[in-house]
């Protein structure tokens, strides 16, 4: 019973960990658009 339980926690702990990869890839994106975004701000605030 104890073997049993600790496979289905182990099978569960590996999707949990490709979906947070995942979710990381399709918000990178995202993360380099307001990167870029922060900086031509900081740059057209630096020139005033």
């Amino acid at each position: 019973m104890a073997s049993s339980l600790l496979a289905v926690e182990t099978t569960v702990d590996r999707p949990s960990i490709e979906t947070n990869t995942d979710l990381a890839r399709t918000f990178e994106p995202l993360r380099v658009a307001l990167a870029l975004g922060a900086l031509l701000l900081g740059l057209l605030v630096s020139l005033r």
